[in-house]
């Protein structure tokens, strides 16, 4: 509405231009505008950015969740252990379908069983300081997307 009203003005400035306070007001009122324009600009840019780092730290955790899914479930055919191949016997896809509290949920809970089979993963390339980095892209995957919604530290201790 009030761009319009700009745009109003714009066009027919001739019939106010002789009035000094009227042009006066009409500058301050498009001052405010611009101003506004502004603020939603970098609070528009603000929200793509978190976006975006949203998304990437998504991508991430996802990676090394799978990574780390396939080291424990080829372990676990190893061994024959049927039910923790089940456990994390994941696809992409299963990740993607996640919202984000799920997913957090999942890459927590792959977490914790990898962290029984510490040297037995390494053998498979999850190495202590892979298994660091994945817990690292957890932690900031929940940073990303959850801050509001469900707290890392629950998470972990519950």
């Amino acid at each position: 509405m009030f761009t319009g009203v700009r745009a109003y003005l714009d066009d027919h400035s001739a019939g106010y231009t002789d009035n000094e306070e009227f042009t006066e007001h009409v500058n301050t009122f498009k001052s405010i505008l611009h101003n506004i324009e502004a603020t939603e600009n970098e609070r528009s840019k603000a929200t793509t950015g978190k976006v975006r780092n949203k998304a990437e730290m998504r991508k991430a955790a996802m990676d090394l969740g799978l990574a780390v899914a396939g080291a424990i479930y080829s372990y676990a055919k190893k061994k024959g252990d049927i039910q923790l191949m089940e456990s994390v016997n994941l696809k992409i896809s299963d990740f993607i379908k996640f919202r984000d509290a799920g997913l957090v949920i999942e890459l927590i809970s792959i977490k914790d069983t990898a962290a029984r089979f510490p040297e037995d993963l390494a053998r498979y390339g999850i190495t202590p300081d892979k298994f660091a980095e994945f817990e690292e892209k957890i932690a900031q995957y929940n940073e990303a997307s959850l801050s509001n919604e469900i707290d890392l530290k629950i998470l972990i201790t519950a």
